[in-house]
C-alpha cells in the first residue's frame, strides 16, 4: 500500500507540474517570454522531468521491478528493459536526452543556450512527457 501511495502522490504533482508547463509554453514564441518567465519555464520542466523519473520508479518498484541502485538513468533503463516504455510509446533516447538537458540545466549562465533548450523542451520533451503522463492517468 506504501508504494501505491507514493506513487499517486508523485503522479499527481508530475501531473499537475507538467501541465502548467505545457499551458504555459502554450503558442508564444520563446523570444516573447521575459527572461524571468525563462527561468520559470525552464524550472517547470527540471521539476517536470524529476517527477517523472520518480513517478516511474515507484510504478517499476511496485510492480516488482529490481532497480538496483537508485538514480534517473538506473530507472529509465529499468522502464526500458521491462518492456514499459514501448508500451507508454515513449522514446528512451528522448529520455536520455531530457535528462542530460535537465543536467545541463545547473550550468546553463548565457540567455542562447537557455533558448535552444527551451525549444527542444518544447518540441520534443513535453510531447514525450505527456505521453508517460497519459499512460500513467490510465493507471
Amino acid at each position: 500500500m506504501f508504494y501505491q501511495e507514493r506513487y499517486q502522490k508523485k503522479h499527481e504533482n508530475f501531473s499537475k507540474i507538467l501541465n502548467h508547463l505545457n499551458q504555459n509554453l502554450g503558442e508564444r514564441r520563446l523570444t516573447e517570454f521575459s527572461d524571468l518567465e525563462l527561468s520559470g519555464l525552464l524550472k517547470q520542466f527540471t521539476l517536470s522531468f524529476d517527477l517523472m523519473w520518480k513517478t516511474l520508479k515507484d510504478y517499476l518498484e511496485f510492480n516488482g521491478v529490481d532497480i538496483g541502485i537508485i538514480s534517473p538513468t538506473n530507472v529509465l533503463r529499468s522502464a526500458a528493459s521491462s518492456g514499459l516504455l514501448e508500451e507508454m510509446d515513449v522514446e528512451g533516447e528522448d529520455l536520455i536526452e531530457m535528462l542530460r538537458a535537465r543536467n545541463q540545466l545547473t550550468h546553463v549562465y548565457d540567455f542562447e543556450t537557455a533558448l535552444d533548450l527551451l525549444e527542444r523542451i518544447k518540441a520534443t520533451y513535453v510531447p514525450e512527457l505527456l505521453k508517460v503522463e497519459s499512460f500513467f492517468n490510465g493507471k
